[in-house]
């Protein structure tokens, strides 16, 4: 089930009183999903420039702990693009925890990073598919685009063979 919905727990402090809470950050479902792509586009447009400078910077191929490439990730950078959107933030993590924006900015640091944590865990593959739809469709063409599937690991060679299907297909 968890492939069908990967929703993230976290225990945090709540910080109007100091008790443990049990926060699940969910994936988002479809209507929130739109709401979170009208809602979350300028963000989603600075994570599109920061792939499309990491595809074009190269570097070597590391891996995690568990064997996903991290060539070309500057963890720092995707902070500070999420910093600068750090309310818009806020309103996704809400969206997809079902908590107030204003509670979520209330938390420790240390709680916070958790929450951040379980919204990749839970919604990485709604931020990249919006980013690599961009690319694909050439609404991002110009510019470092063209080694944007190297960066997220995607072979060019999985859109050769998708023709436009007509409205009757």
């Amino acid at each position: 089930m968890k492939v069908l919905f990967p929703d993230v727990t976290v225990e945090v402090t709540d910080p109007a009183t100091g008790k443990a809470v049990t926060l699940t950050v969910a994936e988002y479902r479809f209507l929130d999903g739109l709401k979170a792509q009208a809602l979350g586009e300028p963000l989603i447009r600075d994570l599109a420039l920061l792939a499309g400078r990491a595809a074009t910077a190269g570097g070597e191929d590391a891996t995690d702990g568990e064997g996903e490439s991290t060539a070309g990730v500057d963890l720092a950078a995707l902070e500070a693009v999420v910093g600068r959107h750090g309310e818009l933030w806020l309103d996704l993590v809400a969206l997809a925890s079902g908590r107030d924006a204003a509670w979520l900015a209330a938390l420790s640091d240390k709680d916070a990073r958790e929450v951040t944590g379980a919204m990749w865990g839970a919604n990485l593959h709604f931020f990249i598919r919006r980013v690599v739809a961009g690319a694909v469709t050439g609404d991002l063409a110009a510019g470092p685009w063209g080694s944007l599937g190297s960066w997220m690991h995607l072979s060019a060679r999985a859109t050769d063979g998708v023709t436009p299907r007509s409205a009757g297909d």
